[in-house]
């Protein structure tokens, strides 16, 4: 990504207190933002992990550790395996109380925020899966 380019993505990007970077573009894929350079669209999450961290190796994919789909703040993003990935999430829906079966992941994950600003969430679990924000 050039800098000029870099420049782009971070005007599309607003900064909250909990430290997510959200995507404020449009998020046509089941939250994903997308970024648009060199004529092709990329997940935003990913063009910014790319940008400063590198590329994502192959068998992997980003876990949002936020739980935010339209975060791109790579402080929040972990490359695992696919399996990893969905075990953390249930995981975290367990300790919600959330039976994750019942749910489409996109509302899941909107049930898991509301369920958490309500506070069902402790801090010591909050803490110790090293999820860092819902918005």
């Amino acid at each position: 990504m050039t800098k000029e380019q870099w420049q782009r993505f971070l005007g599309l990007v607003l900064v909250q207190p909990n430290s997510c970077w959200v995507w404020r573009s449009p998020h046509p894929v089941q939250g994903y933002g997308n970024f648009k350079m060199n004529g092709k669209t990329k997940r935003a999450h990913v063009a910014s992990y790319e940008h400063l961290i590198g590329p994502v190796s192959i068998g992997l994919e980003l876990d949002h550790t936020c739980f935010n789909k339209a975060c791109v703040n790579v402080a929040h993003l972990e490359a695992v395996t696919p399996e990893e990935n969905r075990r953390r999430f249930q995981v975290m829906a367990s300790e919600l109380g959330i039976n994750y079966r019942e749910w489409s992941k996109g509302d899941l994950l909107t049930e898991m925020r509301r369920v958490a600003i309500l506070g069902r969430l402790s801090k010591r679990n909050f803490n110790k899966s090293s999820r860092t924000c819902f918005t």
